[in-house]
């Protein structure tokens, strides 16, 4: 801790609040989806459960036109 604060100290620091990417979050979604409640999964995933919701439905969605067009 001394070294990260010799370093920058003095220095305004921001971190990412998203640390996981689209790919991730959707795949996550996909394979924890009826082991895990939305809300759980939110809260893993340190989103908001509308949002895991609207990316489910998404997902979902996709599926469906993928398996039309075929």
């Amino acid at each position: 801790m001394e070294k990260i604060y010799n370093r920058y100290r003095g220095l305004t620091i921001t971190f990412p609040k998203k640390l996981y990417n689209r790919k991730f979050v959707l795949q996550y979604i996909l394979e924890n989806y009826g082991k895990e409640t939305t809300q759980e999964i939110a809260r893993n995933l340190d989103l908001s459960e509308r949002r895991v919701k609207q990316l489910l439905k998404e997902v979902k969605e996709n599926s469906m036109c993928r398996k039309e067009t075929v």
